[in-house]
């Protein structure tokens, strides 16, 4: 017996130490470590609904998340969890029917004020947002959810020295938490100083490696270092962040406007010279300002060399 439980107790603090070793620039053992994390709470099945669904949310298991709201009786902590999955998903609407819900029955419910004051931010309603979060503030002067919304508020606000004050409260509130470390990350990219955000950036990723504000934000300052051999490792960032949160809007945005690993050196093909002479007419009929001629003659080499990316 002796024996199983220090085998047991060796198993728990080998996981802990190996979650608290993650480097932020590890993505393979992320990754690995994100599997890992999926199968044992997808195994836990004595663990309470509501821990389940908020793990599920956060690890990606968005299908299992609905199965388990489709499933099971509704306390108001699972109510919150599924709000939080329907902000997630741009259900508003809904997700607004069921936290206003939660706040008539108890209006102490810090984290559904908290999601209250999400969706008065997402509809731009940001004075509103503001004072939701100030009122519930008042009794709860160091709720972290509270204080971070309130936080994400003022960067759109362009109010910069608040964000990283609430920043730092959030720290001192709770120095393990990650969420304080990222919002001051996202405060110094805001003021154009990314090179101040990658610190509490990378802070932020230790203390929760699958969080998939802070993977795409990493990944933004990996590109913001103006170094194209680290292209891949910004993809990798963002790649994480995808499997993480498959929706994540702004790591969408990026990479659909143009933002990619990719080079020259993935298209170079050997006609690639060839093509350049054969298109230098197009460039002088552009020189005369004769685009549609200009766009004729390139339709036509084209044509001739339709592999090329040229």
């Amino acid at each position: 017996m002796k024996t199983l439980i220090f085998c047991l107790l060796f198993l728990v603090c080998a996981n802990v130490g190996f979650a608290q070793t993650i480097s932020p620039d590890d993505t393979k053992l992320a990754q690995e470590k994100l599997v890992a994390e999926q199968l044992r709470w997808l195994a836990n099945s004595d663990a309470k609904p509501e821990e389940r669904a908020a793990q599920f949310l956060k690890l990606g298991l968005w299908n299992e998340l609905n199965q388990l709201l489709s499933s099971t009786r509704k306390t108001d902590a699972l109510l919150t969890v599924e709000a939080e999955y329907l902000i997630v998903m741009n259900e508003f609407k809904k997700a607004e029917s069921i936290v206003y819900e939660l706040i008539r029955r108890n209006r102490r419910n810090n984290k559904a004020v908290a999601l209250q004051a999400d969706l008065l931010t997402q509809a731009w309603r940001l004075t509103e947002a503001e004072s939701v979060c100030n009122g519930a503030l008042n009794s709860a002067p160091n709720n972290i959810p509270l204080l971070y919304q309130l936080g994400k508020i003022k960067l759109l606000q362009k109010e910069y020295s608040t964000v990283i004050a609430i920043a730092q409260k959030i720290k001192e509130a709770d120095p393990a938490n990650s969420l304080g470390y990222l919002l001051e990350a996202d405060a110094w990219f805001w003021d154009q100083k990314p090179e101040k955000a990658e610190e509490p950036l990378l802070k932020s990723l230790e203390l929760d490696p699958f969080n998939a504000d802070a993977r795409f934000s990493y990944g933004y300052a990996i590109w913001r270092r103006v170094d194209a051999t680290q292209l891949m490792d910004m993809a990798a960032q963002w790649t994480l962040a995808l499997k993480i949160n498959p929706l994540h809007y702004l790591t969408h945005w990026h990479w659909g406007n143009g933002h990619t690993q990719l080079t020259y050196a993935d298209y170079a093909r050997p006609d690639d010279e060839e093509v350049r002479k054969a298109l230098l007419p197009a460039e002088e009929l552009i020189r005369q300002n004769n685009v549609s001629q200009a766009l004729a003659f390139a339709n036509g080499i084209k044509a001739l060399y339709p592999a090329s990316v040229l």
